[in-house]
């Protein structure tokens, strides 16, 4: 999962995370580690409004966006 601020690809996200909530609520899913885990390290940006986009690629080849999320940045 390719994780983008302001269209830049800032890194990837890892898979394999536990996310027993998803578990309870979809047990058919049958998998405890389907949670995804990224670090931003904010420091690299200014602060303010930005956009959020990540990115994901099945096994299928299909890409999967979800765009322009606004996130607001305050370091302090």
């Amino acid at each position: 999962m390719e994780v983008l601020i302001d269209g830049a690809m800032v890194g990837n996200a890892v898979y394999g995370q536990p996310r027993f909530d998803v578990q309870q609520v979809y047990p058919q899913y049958n998998n405890l580690n389907a949670g995804y885990r990224f670090v931003l390290d904010t420091k690299k940006f200014s602060n303010g409004n930005h956009t959020l986009t990540i990115r994901e690629r099945g096994k299928n080849n299909r890409v999967v966006t979800l765009s322009n999320v606004p996130i607001v940045i305050a370091n302090h």
